[in-house]
């Protein structure tokens, strides 16, 4: 629905906002147990940071290129593009027919 939609996309606002949330990228094309696997090495891999490490996966550089920035920095920039189309939700009609 639409408010759903909207609270969505308000969640993800606040999240980017909070300098201390990690955004961790989860494939949705793959088999639901993978994207878990993924999600969890990933998570593991933080817990394992050394301090100075995890500060530094925290920072969202202006100047480097996408592929130079840490894996959480390169997430949240994929997700403020995604989230630019989430403005505006086209409604497309489909009209069954009996087969």
């Amino acid at each position: 629905t639409t408010a759903t939609r909207r609270y969505a996309k308000k969640q993800m606002q606040w999240f980017r906002k909070e300098k201390q949330f990690v955004f961790v990228p989860v494939p949705i094309d793959e088999p639901k147990i993978s994207r878990v696997q993924a999600a969890v090495e990933i998570i593991n891999n933080m817990c394992t940071m050394t301090r100075e490490k995890y500060e530094e996966e925290l920072l969202v550089p202006a100047t480097k290129k996408e592929e130079e920035m840490p894996l959480s920095a390169r997430t949240k920039f994929a997700n403020e593009k995604q989230g630019k189309g989430m403005k505006f939700y086209q409604f497309q009609r489909h009209i069954l027919k009996p087969g």
